[in-house]
């Protein structure tokens, strides 16, 4: 009935804390709703949500800085394969526009007569052209000396071409040795009306001319004007009477004999554009100029250099522009790239600049994103949005969370103290319906064994004085007419008298102390279990420890995991104690149990020295006041973190269903908070666990004021 009692008031309690909890929460929300900015009262009651507020835009700043960052390298990056790309792309088609002009003079140079008709000329050069896009046309430029200029303008005329040969506009046809005439002409557009013009009158042209001559090798002009206006270039390839190929030789002694030159001409944005539709390139600016890298890097460098005489042609925002090579040096560009860092390198413009080869001449082009590397883009932003949006909800949450919490701790406290109240109840239930099982376990043990050990021990007492009874009677027939009589002395040898009378006291004595060793335990469960002591009172430890033994003396033995476990008393001189007896029977029993199962679980190294296992139980006094009992056990040892919750309710690191994790906790409350002393743990992984208690001598302090034991 009582236990039924108390789980009525339990589940009182519980109920009533649930409606507690269910106001206190109706009313925080109403709180919040009226009121859901209450004002700060102290910067203090908000220093999280500052201090998240603070680290959110600092980690939103980084973060978009490291975005930034990424993708300013990427486009680096980017811009660096598309410059590479370009670059290589433009070389590419200089290389076409070269070998084209080299196949050309093969062909000059695979005719055994080196007289190769108009109409063989155009042919071969008209199956050369359409593969050549950006290609305006081939030409063939002839040495004409002086005494046969006649007989060749004859022969132009008779091939109906009136014409003579002339000068280039602002050259002057003078007194020389030869005239180099174009002879014949193949391109995309009518260059006929430019047959006869001499070459020599160009200075640019000559100058060319006269390297590739002195070099036996493919020559290419500067930037020029060509015969139709249009800026772009020329490459002249000599062709001689005793040679083969465009190569010169080291083998020949002979003077060679100039026959005259073939060459290919293409306008400068015919090439340009050539380059640009097969890549489709986006956000890039290009400049060309036409000298070498290291010039193009000086004239940026010294302010005396001006290197707008040498830009032939540029690209800005997606628009090309040719510039013709009389207004060369008009438009200022160079001061403008200055302003425009490269993003390559060391920000510096010679970083951007690179070099293109094309017969025996250098050029240089300047290439920059069409607007500067910014690490504000769309990534970034969406960073920032993110970032800031994230923290501006976490600190909302967390000012919310506040003022609710401020509101409720008032009723958290309350709910609290009555939190631990039920607990404390709830763990004293258990017990009390532990205990209880336990007692009336024992009550009818001992019932069960007391009656018939009584009877066997009163039976064998008068056993005993039976069989004295029958000696004396057996020794007094020995001694009379008995001890003739023939059947007598057969059936006293058949049944060997002698040892019946020697063994039987043995037997009865055999009897007695077994009887007795069950009379023991019985009172070691009436003693443990002390149903009639929850008072106070003075007992001797000793005796409790040898009653739980007693009471546990079947879970030494040996099975087949383990050996027998031995039990080392090391009792020091004790004073009786003041205690709740049946309470503190129960702490040894569960710190005893738990060092069996220790050991019973404990598998040693394969290459360890096996040890018996074993379980000590040390007693002392401690400070005149107190005792201090140890039990310990050479086990596996306990983990930091276990020791850490090994006494709080419901923890245990045993299988499902062989602790309810209540034992230690129990233990802990009887010692620490029921007698006012001390439970604590030592373990070292590997060499075992010790449990100490210590406990006050007087609780009452009913004590001696020599000796401080209770009386």
């Amino acid at each position: 009935m009582r236990i039924i009692f108390d789980n009525i008031l339990v589940a009182a309690s519980i109920t009533k804390a649930n409606h507690k909890i269910t106001l206190s929460k109706q009313k925080s929300n109403l709180m919040l709703l009226i009121f859901p900015w209450e004002p700060l009262q102290t910067l203090n009651q908000h220093k999280i949500a500052i201090g998240v507020a603070t680290i959110g835009i600092l980690t939103t700043a980084v973060a978009a800085h490291s975005v930034g960052q990424i993708q300013a390298k990427e486009q680096r990056e980017e811009f660096r394969e598309q410059s590479y790309l370009f670059r290589h792309t433009m070389q590419q088609e200089l290389d076409r526009f070269g070998e084209a002009t080299r196949a050309l003079g093969a062909f000059w140079n695979a005719s055994q007569t080196r007289d190769v008709s108009r109409n063989e000329f155009e042919s071969f050069a008209g199956s050369l052209l359409p593969y050549q896009t950006g290609l305006l046309g081939f030409g063939w430029t002839e040495v004409v000396p002086t005494a046969e200029k006649s007989t060749y303008e004859a022969t132009l005329a008779h091939q109906n071409l009136n014409t003579s040969i002339r000068s280039y506009p602002n050259g002057t046809l003078s007194s020389t040795p030869y005239f180099l005439p174009l002879t014949y002409v193949y391109s995309r557009m009518d260059f006929r009306p430019y047959i006869g013009l001499d070459a020599k009158t160009n200075t640019e042209r000559r100058i060319t001319l006269e390297r590739a001559a002195r070099l036996e090798l493919l020559s290419s002009t500067r930037s020029l004007t060509l015969e139709n206006g249009e800026s772009g270039f020329v490459q002249y390839l000599p062709v001689f009477a005793n040679r083969t190929g465009d190569k010169p030789s080291q083998t020949h002694d002979a003077e060679p004999i100039l026959l005259g030159y073939v060459s290919s001409f293409y306008e400068t944005a015919m090439w340009l554009e050539k380059s640009v539709s097969e890549l489709n390139i986006k956000g890039l600016d290009f400049y060309v100029y036409d000298i070498a890298e290291d010039q193009l890097e000086s004239a940026f460098q010294k302010d005396s250099l001006n290197s707008n005489t040498s830009l032939i042609a540029y690209r800005r925002h997606n628009q090309t522009k040719i510039i013709p090579e009389a207004h060369r040096g008009d438009e200022a560009i160079a001061d403008a790239l200055l302003k425009r860092p490269c993003p390559l390198g060391n920000q510096t413009i010679n970083a951007c600049i690179y070099s293109i080869h094309t017969a025996q001449r250098e050029l240089s082009i300047v290439i920059l994103p069409t607007q500067k590397f910014s690490w504000l883009s769309l990534r970034t932003v969406s960073v920032i949005g993110f970032g800031l949006a994230t923290t501006i909800s976490l600190v909302f949450y967390l000012v919310l969370s506040k003022q609710a919490t401020l509101k409720t701790n008032e009723k958290n406290a309350e709910l609290e103290a009555l939190l631990n109240k039920l607990n404390r109840t709830q763990t004293q239930l258990i017990h009390t319906e532990k205990m209880s099982a336990l007692g009336r376990l024992v009550g009818g043990v001992a019932h069960e064994i007391n009656n018939p050990l009584n009877y066997v021990m009163n039976n064998a007492n008068y056993a005993r004085r039976y069989f004295q009874d029958l000696l004396r009677l057996i020794q007094h027939c020995e001694q009379t007419a008995c001890a003739k009589d023939r059947k007598f002395q057969a059936l006293s040898d058949d049944m060997d008298l002698d040892f019946i009378v020697d063994d039987l006291p043995r037997l009865l004595d055999s009897m007695s102390s077994g009887t007795k060793r069950l009379q023991e335990i019985v009172a070691s469960l009436r003693s443990f279990s002390r149903l009639d002591e929850a008072q106070l009172k003075i007992i001797d430890v000793h005796s409790g420890l040898d009653n739980t033994l007693i009471f546990l003396h079947s879970r030494f033995r040996g099975n087949a995991r383990r050996s027998e476990i031995q039990i080392q008393r090391q009792y020091g001189e004790l004073p009786e104690i003041e205690c709740y007896a049946s309470d503190l029977n129960q702490v040894f029993m569960h710190i005893i149990n738990n060092a069996i199962d220790v050991l019973e679980t404990f598998q040693p190294p394969q290459n360890h020295l096996t040890e018996q296992p074993t379980i000590t139980i040390s007693t002392a006094r401690l400070r005149r006041d107190y005792v201090n009992i140890q039990i310990s056990d050479n086990g596996s040892g306990i983990p930091m973190e276990v020791q850490e919750k090994m006494f709080d309710p419901f923890f245990s690191t045993k299988a499902v269903g062989k602790g309810t994790g209540l034992g230690l906790s129990i233990s802990y409350q009887v010692i620490v908070e029921k007698h006012g002393g001390n439970l604590s743990c030592f373990s070292v992984l590997g060499e075992g666990t010790t449990l100490s208690i210590e406990l006050p001598i007087c609780l009452s302090g009913r004590r001696s004021p020599q000796t401080f034991d209770c009386y």
